[in-house]
């Protein structure tokens, strides 16, 4: 009897034991990090920030990569290249300007919508630009054309996008973990380019979200020089 026993108990601590280990591998060589699993679902991240003014007008043309269809649902989706001109001008009354766009080797011509929010004039190139590209853009107002030459300002920032990301992701971390189920991630990242409210050209910061399913934002601005965050909701 006693026999039977100490079989059942060698027994049951070799099944205690399996289990184990096959939690510990599943845990180790299976089960991804919430923080992976976030990287993996950025819907939206702007590499790279060009920008040209003149006395009347400025332009700056920010590249990426974001998903397609686009939405703010907290579904992430397969992504697409874009490069997203925005053009502000004092000119009134402006129909509809048309632009003539050269980057490298690539000519890119059409005519801008109007945003209503801000009122500046809005076009996608459908590409992602490289950060050394040349970039030369004409204007057309009318019978009039205005010329820029855009230099890439993020070039010079001391954080670039995914150093930004990595920073945010950290700072929303209990937002991230409590977005993991399982295998999967229960919303979208994105990482963009923002003006200070006073819409300076030469002040920009990374704004870092996140989107879940129920529609909640989580974000974070990154100052793009020193790697702060300056806020965070």
């Amino acid at each position: 009897m006693k026999s039977k026993s100490k079989k059942f108990f060698w027994y049951i601590i070799g099944i205690v034991l399996f289990c184990i280990i096959v939690g510990v591998v599943y845990n180790l060589f299976f089960m991804v990090e919430a923080k992976k699993l976030a990287q993996n679902s950025v819907s939206e991240i702007r590499q790279n920030f060009f920008v040209a003014e003149d006395d009347l007008s400025n332009i700056n043309i920010s590249s990426g990569y974001r998903e397609n269809p686009y939405s703010l649902d907290g579904v992430h989706n397969d992504v697409v290249p874009f490069g997203v001109v925005v053009f502000r001008t004092s000119l009134a009354n402006i129909a509809e300007p048309s632009y003539n766009i050269t980057i490298g080797e690539s000519v890119y011509q059409g005519i801008f919508e109007r945003n209503p929010y801000d009122n500046t004039f809005v076009a996608d190139l459908e590409t992602a630009i490289d950060d050394d590209s040349q970039i030369h853009a004409t204007i057309y107002i009318e019978d009039d054309t205005y010329d820029f030459t855009l230099q890439n300002l993020s070039s010079g920032w001391e954080i670039d996008c995914y150093e930004a990301f990595d920073i945010g992701l950290e700072a929303l971390d209990e937002c991230v973990q409590s977005l993991k189920k399982g295998n999967s991630f229960g919303g979208e990242c994105y990482i963009k380019v923002i003006s200070d409210p006073n819409n300076m050209l030469d002040i920009f910061y990374w704004y870092v979200a996140i989107v879940d399913k129920e529609g909640n934002t989580h974000a974070v601005v990154v100052d793009s020089s020193s790697g702060k965050i300056l806020s965070q909701n």
